[in-house]
């Protein structure tokens, strides 16, 4: 989108001299009475960029007390008597309470019916020069090597404010130019804007010329012809420095009509702009590298200003949607959005605006075919030194097919755990159809079934996790709910742990034995007895848990390893790679399980 990438810029560069001195500009329309200030001027009374601007009343309430009567009086002439140009100087108070020195120069503009329209000008923000602008500065002596002072630029009632600032701010260099003659009287500053070690007090056009770049001096010569027509002059140069370098130079000159109103001569300032052209550069080169960047990825692209209204879209936009990125301008882009999807978009994005966080969400975009396509929206805050918000800037990533595939991932995941439960309740009921009627087999079934349901109870949790990654707290805490113990009987004391699904059930599985062995003869078949369950993660992302039971019945150590034992350890260092170390203490049963938990770091099986 072009808007951004070169009409913003261009308006930024226009302004960027301006702002380097101090120079705001404003207009009263004298038929709406309406006041129209820059934000330069804004900055100058203080405002924020894009405040309103003050009423009349506001605005003299600003004008310090002492001055407030001059500034009406001064205006008030010029309006009455129709005089073309004012300059006052006052000060102002600002909100914050600072005060500033302000030279404001004003000019009357008439209608073709010759009666006022408006009265426009600039104001220059003197503070920095110390220089009191209602104060008449003494006229200074003539100087020999300087050529003509200021003071025989400026007779009578032909004061110019531009030139006055040049002088009191030293931030410009001032000149005079004979239109007829074509003879230049300048101050001596334009020697050190040129290049020169000196100017003699009548500067030759010719001779200025000599110095302009070849490829600028058809400018030049255009603005002396529309100066001869008598029209304000204003022309940006390069200047060709006597060691070779280049000097940008901006021109602005107003002209003087002789007695029979043909424009005589032109007065005017000439500034040193070369760092603003520097910063353009940079600034273009910026914006150059910001478009070619954002046309090269294959999102989305988009940014808006501080109070969320979007201001650039890439032409991803265009070949998303089927339309101009002008019609996502503002809040336009919301009519693209799945109605649905518009409460949660808000929502978020009021957040994101409020608080500065950063913004993220899944929705549904129009697509050029009129289906809707599920796009990740993302935004974040680009911040200034100060913390404040320049500026969001954000991308909306096509996930449309990924999202589909994730939901037939999870029809499957859903089919494949019914199946899996289908299949195990089959084996549990071809187990009790075949050892059901065998007394001493009852035994053996229950721990069979128990052993069924864990196992099932860790692929549900998997599943519903997308076989990604399963809770340990969930896992543990099913396991012996599953068990029957009573809940004031166990305790679980570990951080969150996701286990990858290799370990999920074989730890699974060691729960439910341990439980199971701990409900028939251990802690959790006496009324007192407890266990605790305790893991941490140690170096290199391995798990260690701890089974530790007490207060239950005395323990003596079996004879020999039990079946439930052999396949936990079998299964733990098979299919996890961990150990198991077995302690049956007089006073209860511990058991301590390490398993790496890294995926990488997990066997596989043959």
């Amino acid at each position: 989108m072009e808007t951004m990438a070169q009409g913003t810029v261009e308006a930024r560069h226009g302004a960027l001299d301006e702002a380097a001195l101090g120079i705001g500009r404003w207009r009263w329309d004298l038929r709406s009475q309406e006041l129209t200030w820059s934000e330069e001027e804004r900055a100058i009374f203080g405002l924020a960029p894009g405040a309103p601007v003050p009423g009349f009343a506001a605005f003299s309430a600003m004008i310090h007390p002492d001055d407030r009567a001059r500034v009406v009086a001064a205006v008030s002439e010029t309006l009455a008597q129709r005089r073309l140009r004012h300059s006052i100087g006052f000060r102002i108070l600002r909100p914050d309470g600072t005060m500033r020195q302000i030279l404001s120069h004003g000019r009357l503009v008439t209608g073709s019916d010759g009666k006022p329209v408006s009265l426009e000008g600039v104001d220059l923000d003197l503070t920095d020069t110390h220089a009191d602008p209602a104060v008449e500065r003494p006229q200074r002596a003539p100087c020999p090597d300087r050529g003509p002072q200021i003071a025989a630029l400026r007779p009578g009632e032909e004061q110019d404010a531009l030139l006055r600032v040049a002088l009191e701010a030293g931030r410009m260099t001032v000149w005079q130019l004979d239109l007829q003659k074509r003879l230049g009287q300048v101050d001596g500053d334009v020697a050190r804007l040129i290049g020169l070690s000196h100017v003699p007090p009548e500067l030759p056009v010719a001779v200025f010329e000599n110095h302009v770049d070849p490829e600028d001096l058809p400018l030049l010569r255009a603005a002396e012809a529309a100066a001869l027509r008598g029209e304000p002059m204003q022309v940006e140069l390069r200047l060709v420095l006597e060691t070779g370098g280049r000097r940008w130079l901006r021109l602005m000159g107003e002209p003087r009509p002789d007695a029979m109103g043909r424009p005589q001569r032109l007065v005017g300032v000439a500034y040193d702009i070369s760092a603003r052209k520097q910063a353009e550069e940079k600034l273009r080169e910026s914006e150059a590298m910001f478009r070619s960047l954002t046309e090269a990825m294959p999102q989305l692209v988009w940014s808006a200003l501080p109070d969320g209204s979007c201001d650039f879209f890439n032409r991803r936009w265009t070949e998303c949607t089927g339309t101009g990125t002008e019609r996502a301008l503002g809040d336009g882009w919301r009519a693209f959005y799945h109605p649905d999807d518009q409460p949660a978009i808000d929502r978020l994005w009021l957040q994101a605006l409020r608080t500065g966080e950063h913004y993220e969400i899944e929705y549904r975009l129009r697509h050029r075919d009129g289906s809707y396509r599920w796009m990740l929206g993302r935004g974040a805050p680009v911040r200034d030194e100060a913390g404040g918000i320049l500026r969001w800037m954000g991308t909306c990533t096509d996930i449309h097919d990924l999202k589909l595939a994730h939901q037939r991932q999870q029809i499957l995941l859903g089919e494949m755990e019914h199946r899996v439960k289908n299949i195990l309740a089959l084996v549990q009921a071809v187990a009790r159809q075949t050892f059901g009627r065998i007394p001493e087999a009852s035994a053996a079934l229950g721990a069979y079934g128990g052993r069924l349901q864990s196992l099932a109870g860790a692929y549900s949790h998997l599943n519903h996790e997308s076989w990604e990654r399963a809770s340990l707290r969930h896992i543990v805490a099913t396991s012996i709910g599953g068990c029957g113990a009573r809940a004031e009987a166990w305790s679980l004391d570990g951080p969150e742990v996701m286990l990858p699904p290799r370990s999920a059930v074989p730890l699974s599985m060691a729960i439910h034995e341990l439980c199971t062995n701990a409900v028939k003869y251990g802690a959790l078949s006496a009324p007192e007895g407890r266990v605790t369950i305790r893991w941490r993660l140690g170096p290199q992302d391995r798990l260690t848990l701890v089974w530790a039971e007490a207060d239950g019945p005395h323990v003596v150590p079996p004879s020999r390893a039990g079946f439930g034992m052999r396949m936990i350890e079998t299964v733990l260092a098979v299919e996890a790679g961990g150990t198991v170390r077995l302690d049956f203490r007089p006073e209860g049963v511990r058991c301590e399980i390490e398993v790496p938990i890294r995926p990488e770091a997990e066997p596989r099986g043959e």
